[in-house]
Parts: C-alpha cells; structure tokens; sequence
C-alpha cells in the first residue's frame, strides 16, 4: 500500500485502541477524535522511524479551536507494525491492529502545540487544490512523564500541566 492511503486507514485503528485505554468514546463526526464527559482529546500517531529524533506529528491550526467547548488534550503517539507499510493490501481497521506491536500515547495539555510556529502550506492536484495552516509539534519537545500505565499492545503516558485526577487509567 502506498503511504498516503495508509495514513488514511491506519488512524482507525489507532483511534480505537485509544478510545478503549483511555476510557472515551470515538467522535465519527467534525471535532476531537476522542469524547469524554468531562475532556476531549485530539489524537495525532505517526509510525515510529528508525531515527527516534525524527518523529513529528502534523497538526491542522483549526484544531486549535476545539478547547473552546470543553477542556482538551492532545494525545501524541507512536507506533510500530510488524511489517512493512509496502506490504499492506487491507483496509480492514482489525487486521491493521493485528500489525501492531507496540503503541506509545503522550497526553499534553492543549497550551504545548502553541511553542511550535504556524506554517502556511497549499498544494494543488487535477482533483483539488488546498491551502492549510499546520504545527508540526517534535517528540522531542514533550513535557516530562507524570505517569504512565501499561495496556496490552502500548503505553499511556500523562505529561506535566495535565491533571492525572482526568486520567485515572487503573
């Protein structure tokens, strides 16, 4: 599979996993990925590279707008598959899990995305043509680790200014 529609796929997979370990509902609709009584989280998870230092997730700056309803938090993650992305032929969510072997989700408090400066990117195919305004927030730059919780397949990590009482994953 190509790499462009796996990133379209892969997310479905890894928004279940999450929604399931953080105790939160899956959003199908506009708006943060993961739904909670009292808290939202955007999630953003990139396949781990050979080169740690590299990793970096893509935010949408409209995104910024969704802690004006509810308090929200940005799940940054990582994963890793035993396989090759060139390997892939399904879409199927469950069989992608079945790839996986390991996760690791940063939760942040939503303030941390705003060290990262805002770029302006557009492009244009035969099909469309868009203009964006993105953050790419580095792995390098999380918050020290409060606490952290194991679960089958990853790890759930709550970084500093996050208030664990919003988190109690035991």
């Amino acid at each position: 599979m190509n790499q462009r529609r796996f990133n379209s796929v892969m997310p479905v997979a890894n928004h279940k996993w999450a929604a399931q370990v953080l105790k939160m509902e899956d959003n199908p609709a506009a708006g943060p990925d993961l739904l909670g009584k009292d808290k939202n989280v955007e999630l953003k998870f990139c396949l781990v590279p050979a080169a740690r230092n590299y990793i970096k997730w893509t935010t949408l700056e409209y995104q910024l707008k969704y802690d004006e309803i509810k308090p929200c938090y940005w799940g940054v993650g990582t994963y890793q598959l035993n396989r090759s992305v060139s390997s892939i032929r399904t879409t199927n969510p469950d069989i992608l899990e079945s790839y996986v072997t390991q996760r690791e989700i940063f939760i942040v408090h939503w303030d941390w995305i705003k060290q990262f400066q805002p770029h302006d990117v557009s492009g244009k195919t035969q099909q469309s043509a868009w203009k964006h305004t993105l953050r790419y927030p580095r792995f390098n730059a999380l918050p020290k680790i409060k606490k952290s919780y194991e679960f089958e397949k990853g790890l759930v990590h709550i970084t500093e200014k996050v208030p664990e009482r919003l988190f109690l994953l035991d």
